[in-house]
């Protein structure tokens, strides 16, 4: 798929200015106009195309585009003698998100019905406050004394409960719910469907009557400034203390993190990760799709858990863990790569006891 921009191209010269830090012209025409990005297959001449490893280099050859982003490790005579414009970075990847967000990415689905950045069928308290350039869409619900700062876009069927704030530019999609009170900071984005401070799973027990009388959650959900939400995660507010995630963290779909949950700055969490209640997870980890986390456990600073890893104990020290039981992820793929063999193993020790002991031994 190839993104085009419109109505206008983007000037090589402009590129280069916005990120001078980052971004090297290397060789060939400098006047040309950029008029989208591109994966090479699909590319024409005027859309850039990054290529982030050596074997991306085949398929770019074959490519109509002239304007190739890449890292200097790739950078060959050969490549420069020919009529392209060579674009380097250290991290091409990295800065094509960033080019991306700057200059491509699409914002008219917005505002899907209509050309109102308010929809009329949206029910907004008289006390809410809003500020510049909000867009809400249709259906959309936003309660009494919520604050929406500058430039938030709210999709349909959005729910926010009383005194709900969002900072400057978050994107809550369509169908997502945030319960009363809870503080999202700027630039923050919720995907479809997600549940942001709902009440935790708490309930307290009478012996005699085996019922179960559910807790009042007196906590808020507490984000940082640009954290990522995917769809259909749930993260429940707290009991008295607030649940916090702090800035850069990014979690992907169908998570669920219990009541008080805390996670430090820039952790990734991907799809299917569920955390009990009073998890403490710090900064600079990431977790593999599918792991579970006890409750009351402390996980430390960069921290790298495995797919599909059972967390029953607190990690205390940074480094790399899989499996269940949890151990070091150099063990764990090891043991994992002995199971196959095992029944075999089994079969010769059983051989070699009866060798060395005898069928007495047995």
């Amino acid at each position: 798929m190839n993104i085009k921009q419109s109505p206008s191209a983007l000037p090589l010269n402009e590129l280069l200015e916005k990120f001078s830090d980052q971004l090297a012209f290397i060789s060939g025409p400098a006047d040309v106009q950029i008029r989208g990005l591109s994966q090479p297959k699909e590319a024409s001449p005027e859309d850039l195309i990054v290529l982030s490893e050596k074997s991306h280099l085949e398929e770019a050859l074959k490519s109509a585009s002239r304007i190739w982003l890449l890292p200097p490790a790739l950078l060959t005579d050969r490549l420069k003698q020919e009529n392209r414009t060579l674009l380097s970075a250290a991290q091409p990847k990295l800065l094509l998100s960033k080019i991306a967000k700057a200059y491509f990415r699409p914002t008219d689905h917005q505002i899907p019905v209509g050309s109102e950045r308010i929809h009329p069928t949206a029910a907004i308290d008289p006390s809410a406050r809003l500020g510049k350039d909000v867009t809400v869409g249709p259906f959309a619900v936003i309660g009494k004394e919520c604050v929406i700062e500058d430039g938030v876009v709210i999709g349909a069927g959005a729910v926010l409960e009383p005194r709900v704030h969002l900072g400057r530019r978050c994107h809550i999609h369509p169908q997502v719910f945030i319960g009363h009170d809870c503080e999202l900071g700027e630039e923050c984005e919720i995907k479809p469907q997600a549940v942001l401070g709902g009440e935790g799973f708490g309930y307290a027990t009478d012996p005699k009557t085996l019922s179960h009388h559910r807790i009042t959650h007196f906590g808020r959900v507490v984000l940082g400034k640009r954290v990522h939400i995917g769809s259909g995660t749930t993260i429940d507010r707290g009991t008295f203390s607030d649940s916090f995630i702090d800035d850069e963290t990014k979690i992907d779909n169908l998570c669920h993190f219990g009541h008080n949950i805390e996670i430090g700055k820039a952790t990734i969490v991907t799809g299917g990760v569920i955390a009990a209640g009073s998890v403490k997870i710090g900064s600079g980890c990431v977790f593999g799709g599918g792991t579970c986390i006890a409750g009351h456990l402390e996980i430390t600073d960069r921290v790298h858990i495995g797919g599909f890893s059972g967390v029953t104990k607190s990690v205390l020290q940074p480094g790399a863990y899989g499996g269940y039981p949890l151990q070091p992820l150099k063990e764990y793929l090891r043991t994992a790569s002995s199971l196959p063999s095992l029944p075999k193993i089994r079969k010769e020790l059983s051989q070699l006891r009866q060798h060395i002991f005898g069928k007495e031994q047995e």
